[in-house]
């Protein structure tokens, strides 16, 4: 699978001008222009803590914070995105009948006031859907919105809550 891969910006240097939305990288390139599973972040300044952040579709991988200096102008970081892990869902409703056909987002927060839209899932006939291949180990959080067919009402699960490989949402 293809595997995106950002700079982010936790604390922006004082710069004017800056801005702390992800950042470019690009691939680095072996002598036949075979792609050698590197990549340089484009020049970013000096007093700001980043973190590298790698997703192969629904899996996350993040770097530990990086703080930028004249000694520390050009760490290297390994990430390492894991298989991950499948999670079942199921949605009912308030008299436990299965939520058919509700639309599931699946948002990713690396840190507060960041998301991604990780996926769009569906529920079947039993108000289930399965997440694929989430990293559950990882810094950040996983969020939910149900918004069940025929029903101006969402519901928002923050920081979803795993036990036994399950997310139940009520």
């Amino acid at each position: 699978p293809q595997t995106d891969i950002e700079v982010l910006a936790i604390e922006p240097p004082d710069i004017k001008g800056f801005s702390p939305f992800p950042h470019e990288v690009w691939y680095v390139m072996d002598d036949d222009h075979a792609n050698t599973n590197r990549f340089m972040a484009q020049p970013l300044p000096f007093g700001g803590v980043y973190r590298i952040i790698a997703n192969e579709m629904t899996t996350f991988a993040i770097s530990d914070p990086i703080r930028l200096s004249e000694s520390n102008a050009s760490p290297e970081v390994t990430l390492v995105v894991p298989k991950g892990d499948d999670i079942q869902v199921i949605v009912t409703g308030t008299d436990d009948s299965p939520v058919v056909r509700s639309p599931v987002s699946l948002w990713f927060s690396p840190y507060e006031g960041s998301q991604y839209t990780v996926h769009e899932y569906e529920t079947n006939l039993s108000g289930e859907t399965t997440l694929w291949r989430l990293n559950t180990d990882i810094d950040g959080s996983y969020h939910l919105l149900i918004t069940p067919e025929h029903s101006w009402r969402a519901t928002l699960v923050k920081n979803m809550t795993i036990v036994d490989g399950q997310v139940r949402v009520k």
